[in-house]
């Protein structure tokens, strides 16, 4: 459930700013987002009362987006924070997801500012959304019967998650994966067509901004 994953988010945010403590440092998370990633990691800075952790959150201009204005709100509103920096950017989310995996790839720069995120660039989001689905799996006692999981599919980040998970439960029982798109389905051309055609396609502004996003780029995953 939302408040499942929500106390397993803050318990994760928790831990590491203990850590962050014990180890006399600051982490700073950079993560960019398409409409929910960025208000949670901010939630979870803030609730927990976090002194070594502090959030710096991308996101797109609803100019060129389809990130709702509530959304927008839900990070705004905390940008005086000392421990929030918030910042709309101009280009679209695929843009901004180019932005992370390139500072992220710099070892250098990455350990210089003391940077993390809770972008699935970061293979800890996708363990601990793993945990999801056994989690739900277990708790509904599913058994040999099995279980099919419809999944919200953008960055394909919660399917890549749901593959591990697969893996996890194998022998307890057949876990069915269904990735749901909206109309901006180059994952749904790949598997009906084989062919994979993000680049050169324009995004679409649809009512799940979380979801409007053109290259899968966990697909590799």
């Amino acid at each position: 459930s939302g408040s499942d994953s929500l106390s397993l988010f803050l318990s994760f945010i928790q831990y590491l700013d203990c850590l962050c403590r014990k180890q006399n440092r600051k982490t700073n998370l950079l993560v960019a987002t398409s409409g929910d990633t960025g208000s949670a990691a901010i939630d979870g800075v803030l609730t927990t009362a976090c002194t070594h952790i502090s959030a710096t959150v991308l996101f797109p201009s609803r100019a060129i987006s389809s990130v709702t204005l509530e959304q927008e709100w839900q990070m705004v509103r905390h940008a005086e924070h000392p421990n929030i920096n918030v910042l709309c950017c101009e280009g679209t989310s695929d843009d901004l997801d180019v932005v992370i995996e390139r500072v992220f790839a710099d070892e250098e720069f990455k350990g210089r500012h003391n940077l993390s995120t809770v972008n699935s660039v970061n293979v800890l989001r996708l363990i601990v959304q793993a945990a999801h689905y056994v989690h739900v799996y277990l708790s509904l006692g599913l058994g040999a019967e099995g279980a099919s999981f419809f999944v919200p599919s953008g960055g394909m980040g919660h399917l890549c998650s749901g593959v591990i998970a697969r893996k996890l439960l194998s022998g307890l029982g057949t876990v069915r994966l269904v990735g749901c798109v909206n109309e901006n389905k180059a994952f749904h051309t790949l598997m009906s067509e084989g062919e994979l055609r993000s680049k050169g396609m324009k995004l679409k502004k649809t009512l799940a901004p979380s979801m409007d996003i053109v290259v899968p780029y966990n697909l590799e995953r």
